[in-house]
């Protein structure tokens, strides 16, 4: 199909402003609802790539079967708890009511029994096989909608003719008078009544359309037939990349700005800060330079987040800049998507990274795989924080301590990113946004809880000389290499266990020779990789950035303190860590 390039059945397009949507039942309501709030929020804070009117709708549909899945759920939810507050929010649920999800019947009246109440949502509702009243209802809602800016749901009830879909075969669950009273309900049908009744349009003319209607497109089957087809795996996975997109040059924040904010820090700017702080300083700094930046999360803004890295944000910037959201990482997420899609660079926060494992799907079905479904023309830039990885001693549980990165790493197209000190946390965080808003990628900036507040890591003093980096300094990354071949992790950790038994040299030994020998500020180049390997940059000095490409997307590293981890093994010595992923086959140089 067009929209998609071939690649999905789809609809939508960029020229009617209809983002093509996922198989994933009901995904889209959460950030149709994002885009519904985005469009308030442009009149406020205009963004350099507003695409929606500002007196602009959404239109959202779905069927009854979908209106029980999470995902809808959320987004009602989402959008009635914003109504209730006040504001903004011009959305317009329809709900195309045939009665039945694949087999499973819809209980008679349940979609009026669970949508018909809801606070903050108006309610609109027309028989879909009478087109007078499904126009009187539909254009009844969307004045109410635009007029009032607040959300509502047209309930139409139609019929389903035929199966589901091609491979499903009605009779096997239906008996067949249901099935033959269904298609005597045929809106079509009922639509020419309607106008016969009026005197608009005869029958024996509706008839001449149809048949006219089903030439014309029977003619242009074999046109169709023809188009270039996507005949190699390159041509498929052309579109996982979005397009970079130009935006205005920026000088950084302005130095004034940063002192005038309210709440701005006092102390010198040369000290040494946690990695929390600098977290903290580059959101503030990020936020100044691009107005475009929203931060969303759970306890974000009053609060300053459960572990303070957000902490006065709020302030400096305003409660529609730092929103503090509703407790639904599903319906967090869905507010960046929404708001990515009117030009916002959002920056949202999962407080753990094992609350992200129920909204996921906001990530793999809709942020992240969107430009492979539009063939480019559309995007969700967006830099997901979530804070992860083993916890602080004496405390945890599995909803704190949590390691798997494997969904994340397993997402075309999106960028991972893991800090292991402040500066290089305000530097990567920086170029994941600068990903986002030039380039329009996802990324993800997991943040290493233990590490937040620490000052002695491996010696006493080692982590406390840390200060906070310049504004212009930020970790460059190219990708060079869209498509890679995967990694096997696994195979490196079996060939470490032999190393390990053959004796090898110890860590700390192989550490002290390797890294403390060379002087510092020495600085080799990145090793070169030729196309039909994996972009992996092994940099042969201490502290610089480790980058590593793991099946499609891009996964970044930092490993200040020359400490390697494969497979949840440490090692020190970094030469021997490159030598037992190159012999493993993960890495080539």
């Amino acid at each position: 199909d067009p929209v998609s390039g071939g690649r999905h059945k789809v609809l939508g397009g960029a020229a009617l402003m209809i983002p093509p949507q996922t198989s994933t039942i009901a995904s889209h309501l959460p950030k149709a609802v994002g885009a519904a709030y985005a469009i308030g929020l442009a009149r406020r804070h205009p963004p350099e790539h507003r695409r929606l009117a500002p007196d602009g709708i959404v239109m959202a549909s779905f069927g009854d079967a979908s209106v029980n899945h999470a995902s809808a759920q959320a987004a009602f939810n989402t959008a009635g708890w914003a109504a209730w507050q006040g504001a903004p929010l011009p959305i317009l649920f329809v709900c195309e009511d045939n009665g039945i999800g694949i087999s499973v019947p819809t209980p008679p009246g349940w979609v009026a029994a669970t949508l018909g109440a809801r606070p903050g949502i108006a309610w609109h509702a027309a028989d879909g096989c009478d087109l007078y009243a499904a126009h009187a209802a539909a254009r009844a809602a969307v004045e109410a909608v635009r007029r009032d800016r607040k959300p509502a749901v047209l309930h139409l009830r139609t019929v389903r003719l035929y199966g589901h879909a091609g491979a499903d075969v009605p009779e096997t669950y239906m008996d067949r008078a249901q099935i033959a009273a269904d298609e005597g309900n045929d809106p079509l049908l009922h639509s020419v009544r309607l106008l016969r009744d009026a005197g608009a349009l005869a029958p024996e003319a509706a008839l001449e359309i149809y048949t006219e209607a089903c030439a014309r497109v029977e003619a242009l089957v074999p046109t169709v037939a023809a188009r270039p087809h996507l005949r190699t795996a390159e041509d498929v996975a052309a579109s996982l990349i979005p397009p970079a997109r130009p935006c205005r040059p920026t000088n950084g924040p302005d130095p004034a700005a940063r002192t005038a904010l309210p709440g701005a820090d006092a102390r010198d700017p040369d000290a040494p800060l946690p990695l929390a702080r600098h977290i903290t300083l580059a959101l503030a700094d990020l936020m100044l330079e691009h107005p475009e930046v929203v931060v969303m999360g759970e306890d974000v803004g009053r609060k300053g987040g459960v572990y303070g890295v957000t902490q006065k944000l709020q302030a400096r910037f305003g409660r529609d800049r730092v929103i503090d959201t509703l407790l639904d990482e599903t319906s967090i997420l869905g507010l960046a998507i929404g708001l990515a899609h009117n030009g916002f660079v959002p920056i949202p926060e999962i407080q753990f990274l094992a609350y992200l494992h129920n909204a996921e799907d906001q990530l793999r079905g809709e942020a992240a795989t969107l430009p492979f479904f539009s063939n480019g023309q559309f995007a969700n830039p967006m830099v997901v924080r979530i804070a992860g990885l083993g916890y602080q001693k004496g405390f945890g549980g599995h909803f704190h301590n949590d390691n798997s990165l494997g969904v994340l790493r397993d997402i075309p197209g999106l960028v991972l990113a893991c800090p292991s000190t402040g500066p290089d946390a305000a530097m990567m965080l920086r170029e994941c946004v600068r990903l986002a808003r030039e380039e329009q990628r996802v990324c993800v900036f997991l943040e290493p809880i233990a590490l937040y507040m620490t000052k002695d890591l491996h010696e006493a003093g080692d982590m406390r000389h840390l200060a906070y980096p310049s504004h212009r300094a930020r970790v460059s990354i190219s990708f060079a290499h869209d498509l890679v071949a995967p990694v096997d992790m696994d195979r490196a950790a079996i060939q470490l266990d032999r190393d390990l038994a053959a004796g090898q040299p110890s860590a700390r030994s192989g550490h002290r020779s390797g890294a403390r020998g060379r002087a510092r500020g020495q600085r080799d180049p990145h090793t070169a990789f030729p196309d039909a390997h994996p972009q992996v940059v092994f940099p042969h000095h201490r502290g610089k950035l480790h980058i590593g490409a793991f099946g499609i997307q891009r996964v970044m590293f930092k490993f200040g303190t020359e400490r390697f981890q494969i497979n949840g093994l440490r090692i020190r010595h970094k030469e021997r860590a490159m030598r037992i992923a190159h012999a493993s086959g993960c890495w080539r140089a």
